[in-house]
Formats: structure tokens, sequence, C-alpha cells
């Protein structure tokens, strides 16, 4: 006779309901000294690994959270943002002075860095978007012209 099928196929094991029951009535304590003891063990592998499995570590993550996000629905994504903001306000309220100016540092450098390596620096190009961008229109519709207080007559020739 062949072995039974599992009836909560795609469930939880009974193990993991027996261990689930176990956390749900460990005293705050208990609990406590498992959580740090948890932190504990991922604080060790994590200073164990070196850079390449520190950046694959952080790209699994990474794809993780995308596909995890990617299937949810406005009200999800919502609920989701506003989670999020109570929490960064929480965090922001409870920062001391010292916390929030090497955030503000860190924020602005990335701002930096990520304005430079996105946005095209040749100006010729820059020039002609903006000038695309920045027609004025004259008395009746049909007629345009450019931003001469910007770009000067000449340039325009």
């Amino acid at each position: 006779m062949p072995p039974k099928k599992r009836s909560r196929l795609g469930r939880h094991t009974a193990a993991a309901a027996a261990q689930k029951a176990i956390i749900a009535n460990e005293s705050s304590d208990k609990k406590a000294f498992r959580l740090s003891q948890s932190a504990l063990r991922s604080a060790q592998s994590r200073a164990a690994e070196n850079l390449q499995q520190h950046n694959a570590r952080l790209a699994k993550m990474a794809s993780y959270d995308a596909a995890y996000t990617a299937s949810d629905g406005p009200e999800t994504r919502s609920k989701r943002s506003a989670i999020k903001a109570s929490a960064v306000a929480a965090q922001r309220a409870s920062e001391d002075p010292q916390q929030r100016a090497t955030r503000l540092a860190t924020n602005a450098a990335a701002t930096a860095a990520s304005t430079f390596s996105t946005h095209s620096h040749d100006s010729d190009q820059q020039r002609s978007t903006f000038k695309r961008n920045s027609r004025r229109r004259g008395p009746d519709i049909g007629t345009v012209s450019y931003n001469r207080d910007y770009y000067g007559d000449a340039s325009l020739e």
C-alpha cells in the first residue's frame, strides 16, 4: 500500500504547527532570549561573509522584495506605504541630533551621486531639451518662439 498523501499539501507541517504553538505560549523572557540568539546568529554569519557574499545576499533579498511587492494591489501598496511612513516618522522622532546629521549627510551624498550618474551632462543635449520644452506661445497659438531670455538671440540661429 502506498504511503498516505499529506492532506495539508502546501500548508505547514505538523512539526511547524507544533513549533508555532510553542512560540505562541512562551514567556516574554524566553521570547527575548530566543530573539537575541537569532540576532546573534545572524550577526555572526553576516560578519563572516565577504564582500561578494554580502552583495549576493543583498541582491537576492532585493529580488525577493521586488517579486513580493510586484504582485501587490493598490490597497496593499497603500497600507504598506502608510506602515512604512509611520515607522520612519517614529524612527526620526527618536533619533538624536548626531544621528539626524549623519542621516542628512548620507542622504545628501546619495542624492548627489544619483543626480550625477543618472542625468546627462552633455550641455548641448540639455540645451536642446530645454529649448524644446520652453517654447513660448505667440499671440496666435500657431506661432512659437524660443525663450530668448534664457538663450539670447545668437544661440537660436
